[in-house]
């Protein structure tokens, strides 16, 4: 009996809640006939987009001809067209036909650097031409055969050039190889068995294998630079020597360290210092600069300890410094 007074407590309703109800089922129905009787009253029609967007197209095409039809002839009653070589006219000529002052400018200067114009298309290579002037100046451009011609000639004659070059450079190695072997068998490479790297001109090292004249001469360059050689492997700070040349020449090469011409670190200045290959920029200012701060290097573990130089820069160092 009590559980069905509860039920019945829950499943009523207020006479304001079914009003509710019934207003909310009103606008449900309503809702419900409107969505199934609206097509009657609607047609489907279909879009076709890509109709549209090519109406869109050649509108906007049209429009941009017109604006550009009435730009090249707005005012044009006050220019003065006439065919026109750009090779051979002169500036007031252009800015006649209502090119503007800094572009005939540039087409002038263009053309007294050097350039040449050899067709229309050429017009644009000029820094402020674009595609208006250019269409209202390329049915005037006329140019004389000559300029044509003469570019056809520059290509041939760049190519000519290539080949001649190359001839040339072929030339060359025949001919350092020909001095080199003539070196060889006048000098007589088997009389000699030792070179001193610190004491050898260029033609005891053209004796050496694998030694021609251009590495002779870039030997004796680095040599000059560093004050003398301390050590077979400097050979391999040379410009494009390989350790494969090197492995050959170790045997015939020998070092007179007592030949080596030193710095003194005491007194070098900065150009001194600068112009030695194992001195950096860095340091040769940091050396002058300690220098002036803290007087002269006692020693050469002093120097290292005030310049705080790493082990490798110091090992390099050692033999090219005095103090």
């Amino acid at each position: 009996m009590k559980s069905r007074q509860f039920f019945r407590k829950i499943l009523s309703f207020s006479k304001g809640e079914r009003v509710g109800m019934l207003v909310l089922v009103f606008f449900i129905v309503v809702l419900l006939v409107i969505k199934s009787t609206l097509p009657m009253f609607t047609n489907d029609v279909e879009i076709d987009q890509a109709a549209i967007e090519k109406e869109a197209r050649d509108y906007f095409v049209k429009l941009e001809d017109s604006i550009t039809t009435e730009i090249l002839h707005k005012g044009s009653t006050n220019y003065h067209f006439h065919q026109f070589d750009p090779n051979e006219c002169s500036q007031k000529e252009l800015v006649d036909m209502g090119v503007p002052q800094k572009v005939a400018s540039n087409l002038i200067k263009y053309r007294e650097k050097g350039g040449r114009y050899s067709s229309k298309t050429d017009l644009y290579k000029i820094y402020g031409m674009n595609d208006m002037l250019y269409e209202r100046l390329a049915e005037y451009v006329k140019i004389h055969p000559s300029f044509i011609q003469r570019k056809h000639r520059r290509a041939l004659n760049q190519k000519e050039a290539k080949e001649i070059g190359n001839k040339q450079r072929h030339i060359k190695k025949s001919i350092e190889r020909e001095v080199k072997d003539s070196l060889r068998h006048k000098y007589d490479i088997k009389k000699v068995e030792v070179v001193d790297l610190n004491h050898a001109d260029t033609l005891d090292l053209i004796a050496l294998k694998g030694i021609g004249p251009v590495y002779a001469r870039r030997i004796i360059k680095y040599r000059q630079l560093l004050g003398g050689y301390c050590c077979k492997e400097q050979l391999l700070e040379v410009y494009g020597l390989r350790m494969e040349t090197l492995k050959m020449i170790v045997p015939r090469i020998s070092i007179d360290v007592g030949e080596i011409k030193k710095v003194n670190l005491n007194f070098a200045d900065y150009h001194q210092l600068r112009s030695h290959p194992y001195v950096s920029n860095e340091l040769a200012k940091l050396i002058v600069r300690q220098r002036s701060r803290k007087g002269k290097f006692v020693d050469f573990d002093e120097f290292s300890e005030r310049l705080n130089i790493d082990k490798e820069t110091l090992k390099k160092l050692k033999p090219y410094v005095q103090i």
